[in-house]
């Protein structure tokens, strides 16, 4: 791992850059946000992540690029939650509701490099070349319950970068955290002609914009179809007028259910139970919720010409967005609408809110786990 310095913030500290890598892949990360601000992949010598050329683009990004978010990433409805009897409310920044904890979240503050606590299981030593960033958010910073103590070990296996958040709070909270980073397997341009495949065959419609009502809904016969390839440009035009009202692609998959036994609802409005043999609950054990037993599944891939990226993670679902609000963001080039794509995996979107599901509520001086891995194909041009 090769350390140095990135840049000085607004308030004079010091920000530094990270750079791990093997034969395969190169990546940087930086302190503010523990965002990851490069992926190249070395036999192409492309970077595919969308990213900033300079500390100053990041810090008055509003599009999280590459960015760790939380505390809680994606939208609290009316931007307030109940724990314990008592209620949490926030300012709203996306129309009535909280996006990715507002200006106080983790994308938006000092990291530091650190190591794990004693006691807690990890694979690192196994990586090629690996990192550990560390910080603890204050309640009374971001206004959550408690404070959160997280952990991100970012380290390369071959073609592989697996991020691994640990975190636990100090106080009964919420915790949903997922990495933010947009791919453009061209390294350039925009992402219409990469083909998706999404291994989720069911979502998590919307009661009122952005926010799920709680049901999870089979993707058959509907535009959020991705089970076999599909190309990104053709599907986005095909449901132009159904995406409309978010430009595009801005919604929740779900891989793990709260409960095996959860009916799902199919197009005609009947109900069936999900029993696919690959859909596993989180297992949890004393030590951390959600570690080594539980269940790392599939979550998509894009493809173009040259490369595959596929995505996997332990979380029971993920976020698809096709960057459809990058209005002309300045940053390695101009970005606009579908400059690059996201699979952010994360709990349901008002997790907290939905009783049925509420994965992401975190008990006082537990340690809790996210796993996040990002593997590289290029095989079909060797």
């Amino acid at each position: 791992m090769r350390q140095y310095i990135y840049g000085v913030d607004e308030t004079g500290r010091t920000v530094q850059g990270y750079e791990l890598s093997n034969e395969e892949i190169m990546v940087r990360f930086i302190d503010y946000g523990a965002r990851l601000t490069d992926f190249i992949v070395r036999p192409l010598a492309r970077n595919i992540v969308l990213g900033f050329p300079s500390l100053e683009g990041y810090l008055h990004d509003g599009a999280s690029l590459g960015a760790t978010v939380g505390r809680v990433a994606n939208r609290i409805a009316d931007a307030c939650f109940t724990i314990n009897g008592k209620t949490y409310s926030f300012s709203p920044n996306d129309g009535t509701h909280l996006l990715h904890s507002g200006s106080a979240g983790l994308g938006t503050i000092l990291w530091h490099q650190g190591e794990l606590p004693p006691g807690l299981l990890t694979v690192m030593s196994d990586a090629d070349d690996s990192v550990c960033l560390t910080v603890t958010m204050p309640g009374e910073v971001d206004g959550f319950p408690g404070d959160a103590e997280v952990y991100m070990m970012a380290g390369l296996y071959g073609k592989e970068l697996r991020l691994t958040y640990y975190y636990r709070t100090t106080e009964d909270s919420v915790v949903n955290i997922t990495n933010h980073s947009y791919f453009n397997l061209n390294g350039t341009g925009d992402i219409l002609d990469h083909e998706v495949r999404l291994y989720a065959t069911h979502y998590a419609p919307f009661g009122r914009p952005q926010i799920p009502d709680g049901s999870i809904v089979t993707v058959k016969g509907s535009p959020f179809d991705f089970t076999a390839w599909q190309r990104m440009g053709r599907q986005l035009h095909r449901y132009k007028e159904a995406l409309a009202l978010y430009r595009g692609y801005d919604h929740h998959y779900v891989t793990q259910p709260p409960a095996m036994d959860m009916p799902c609802v199919i197009p005609d409005g009947t109900k069936q139970g999900i029993v696919a043999d690959n859909i596993r609950l989180i297992h949890e054990n004393d030590e951390v919720k959600g570690s080594e037993e539980a269940t790392h599944m599939l979550c998509g891939s894009f493809r173009t010409c040259d490369i595959m990226l596929t995505i996997s993670s332990d979380a029971p679902g993920f976020q698809l967005y096709t960057g459809n609000w990058l209005d002309d963001a300045a940053g390695r080039e101009a970005y606009g609408p579908y400059a690059g794509i996201c699979i952010e995996p994360q709990f349901i979107p008002n997790d907290v809110n939905l009783p049925a599901f509420r994965q992401s509520l975190t008990e006082k001086g537990r340690w809790y786990k996210r796993t996040i891995a990002y593997t590289v194909d290029t095989s079909m041009t060797e």
